[in-house]
């Protein structure tokens, strides 16, 4: 699986201009449970990362409501659309990595971006 990303690389990036070119949720427990993915500007490749704990102490950051995932995500200036989807939901398999916890036979556990889809 790709690396997680976490807060400190999404602030030390976009102080260097970086920005967040995608967002969406996943909602692992209904009403209660989600992580977060993000493609990152400045990581080459189409790949969506998980937000992690602070340096993965904890593993994977889970929030307690949409409002905070998507203040969260607004924070590091993301005014895009925000995709949130059920944990399994089938779309999930055609994104490049998402976790295979999220969406059984995805794309997730890959290990490797798509070249060419660069923006800085």
């Amino acid at each position: 699986m790709l690396e997680a990303l976490e807060e400190a690389d999404l602030r030390k990036a976009r102080s260097f201009g970086g920005a967040i070119i995608g967002a969406l949720v996943v909602e692992r427990e209904h009403g209660a449970r989600y992580v977060v993915y993000l493609r990152a500007g400045w990581i080459s490749g189409r790949s969506y990362r998980i937000v992690q704990t602070w340096r993965g102490k904890q593993g994977i950051r889970i929030w307690r409501s949409l409002d905070a995932c998507f203040s969260f995500i607004r924070n590091f200036g993301f005014d895009g659309r925000i995709t949130v989807y059920p944990i399994g939901h089938p779309d999930l398999e055609r994104i490049a990595g998402i976790s295979p916890e999220d969406s059984p036979g995805g794309l997730g556990d890959l290990g490797d971006d798509l070249v060419g889809d660069f923006e800085g």
